[in-house]
């Protein structure tokens, strides 16, 4: 390797290294002295090639980004070794500022998606659950709603699996959006994952739009009714059954709904079903059924969108634990910090999901909010939020079938983890009390999310911590390690 091209390989590595650090006064001496922007590395304990400007994106370093966008011989659709832009990358990870600077240049590629799964911007934000983002790239020109991932899956299939409500309901107010359309494996629509995962929240929304099909059937001819007799997941049979759903079809196997409930000793479900049809048949099917449930459900959110109105209106709504969820997801630092100083706040309050403020704050890596709340003595700093979906089959032959009536979810350090908050983990990790180790409902750990999701720092980061179990097995995947899952990624 000659001189030349030495010098320029390390050029290059410090140049990358100073855009991951967000050091923008190194990266500017660094771009004088002949770094080229558009250029393409690896970098030290990062998986893959990048370039700077997708760097800057994925990990959030704003007014590094915004210097980028200024050179006027900025790639601004150049992809990394995944295939992915930087769009794609500010979007996966949330970062809310990045992405709308990338949308303002108007030459951003909207469309462009990864190569492993096909994840354009707006489906990488819909499964990570980012609302905000979600909100932001529909409004660009050229969007699809209705873009498939390599299995056929639409941003409202992702969002609807994993019960981000707040992604649907975005994502139900576009028009055109195919609410019926079925993925390529299983013929599943979102109604069908929503339902068979527990997520009665979402079921209702989906109800709520006037095209949504209660009826639609799967591969296997299962409607939701079916998946949701399985489970006894009461809330949502009571919603599809209100919705004029008929409850005596079959699967391709000849089973009704109430067949699996009986099957499955779901009594109360198989009861609720069984009434059901005793009233059909005594006084026939309302035929506007439908109708009448849009029509309710819709009725039902404007008023609660009115009493929220009303009640921030007259001096109600003043409840600091509220705004303490609020400025943690908002990054609202000033206002955290004026909470922490009432005693009548309490930082493990959680809102609807199980989420506390640093859940919020560490799933969209607000660091100086998580500085903030760290420090507070009460903190339960390894909280887990809710997460009630249920599996219909087993997650591995030989699991524990009891697996499906747990209902934790999370700890912020798995969402900061799997969001790729590197600085936020550190924070945790620095916590005296923090679980490394810690599992949710599916015995998945922060180190086996950072491995399968490729987040090299996140590894990095966690490896260092005294008690992390570098051996430790994930049961829903062939009993694999972790380096078992980071041979299988390549």
């Amino acid at each position: 390797m000659s001189e030349n091209n030495k010098s320029n390989e390390e050029l290059t590595e410090r140049f990358l290294q100073a855009v991951y650090e967000g050091d923008l006064d190194l990266v500017e001496e660094l771009l004088a002295e002949g770094a080229d922007v558009n250029c393409e590395g690896e970098l030290k304990n990062y998986c893959g090639s990048a370039s700077p400007l997708g760097l800057a994106a994925e990990f959030g370093r704003l007014e590094v980004l915004r210097a980028f966008l200024q050179c006027p011989n900025i790639d601004i659709n150049k992809r990394d070794s995944y295939e992915c832009n930087p769009l794609v990358r500010a979007s996966q990870n949330g970062h809310l500022e990045a992405v709308e600077a990338l949308l303002a240049t108007k030459k951003v590629d909207i469309l462009a998606k990864d190569s492993k799964l096909g994840y354009d911007s707006l489906l990488s934000a819909s499964t990570r659950g980012h609302a905000d983002v979600v909100e932001a790239l529909l409004k660009y020109p050229g969007i699809s709603v209705n873009a498939k991932t390599t299995h056929g899956d639409t941003a409202l299939h992702l969002a609807a699996s994993k019960g981000y409500l707040e992604v649907v309901e975005v994502l139900l107010s576009v028009p055109g959006i195919l609410v019926n359309e079925k993925n390529d494996s299983y013929y599943h629509t979102p109604l069908h994952l929503a339902a068979d995962l527990h997520h009665s929240d979402v079921v209702e929304a989906l109800l709520g739009h006037p095209d949504t099909d209660v009826n639609v059937k799967d591969k296997s001819l299962q409607t939701p009714l079916h998946t949701s007799a399985y489970h006894g997941d009461l809330k949502t049979i009571e919603l599809l059954l209100q919705g004029g759903i008929r409850a005596n079809e079959k699967t391709i196997n000849g089973y009704t709904a109430a067949y699996w409930a009986a099957k499955q000793n779901q009594h109360a479900a198989l009861q609720m079903i069984v009434n059901y049809l005793k009233r059909v048949v005594e006084h026939g099917a309302d035929v506007d059924a439908r109708k009448k449930q849009v029509e309710d459900i819709t009725r039902r959110k404007e008023q609660a969108k009115m009493a929220e109105v009303h009640k921030y209106a007259s001096g109600k709504g003043n409840d600091p634990n509220r705004q303490m969820l609020l400025a943690a997801k908002n990054n609202d630092i000033e206002k955290v910090v004026d909470l922490l100083k009432r005693s009548e706040t309490n930082v493990n309050l959680t809102d609807e999901k199980g989420n506390t403020p640093l859940h919020l704050a560490a799933a969209n890596g607000h660091v100086e909010v998580v500085k903030e709340l760290l420090k507070v003595k009460e903190l339960n700093v390894n909280a887990k939020n809710k997460d009630k979906g249920k599996l219909i089959y087993p997650i591995h032959p030989g699991d524990d079938p009891n697996r499906i009536k747990l209902d934790f979810g999370e700890t912020p350090l798995h969402l900061a983890a799997k969001n790729g908050h590197v600085d936020v983990v550190k924070l945790l990790l620095g916590h005296s009390d923090i679980d490394v180790n810690a599992e949710d409902k599916y015995s998945v750990f922060p180190l086996w999310l950072a491995v399968d999701l490729n987040k090299t720092e996140i590894v990095k980061a966690l490896l260092t911590h005294p008690k992390i179990n570098v051996n430790k097995k994930y049961v829903c995947n062939d009993h694999f390690t972790c380096l078992h899952r980071a041979v299988e990624n390549g």
